[in-house]
């Protein structure tokens, strides 16, 4: 299962990378700050949002939303 799991993160990440450098360096930092934006709100999928901005990035980590 968890093979499986690491799997689909490689291939979805993989394909984020893939549509991320294809979309350009304005619409790359609107997803970063979209994902920021939406992190740690109810109904989304945090580990997804991470990844996502970590992605659109070029690696840098999610930092935790000011109370």
């Amino acid at each position: 299962m968890k093979q499986s799991a690491n799997a689909v993160m490689s291939e979805a990440e993989r394909v984020l990378k893939d549509y991320c450098d294809a979309a350009g360096d304005a619409r790359r930092q609107n997803l970063a700050a979209w994902a920021q934006r939406l992190y740690k709100t109810k109904g989304f999928y945090d580990a997804a949002l991470k990844l996502i901005y970590k992605v659109a990035t070029k690696g840098k980590t999610m930092p935790e939303p000011k109370p």
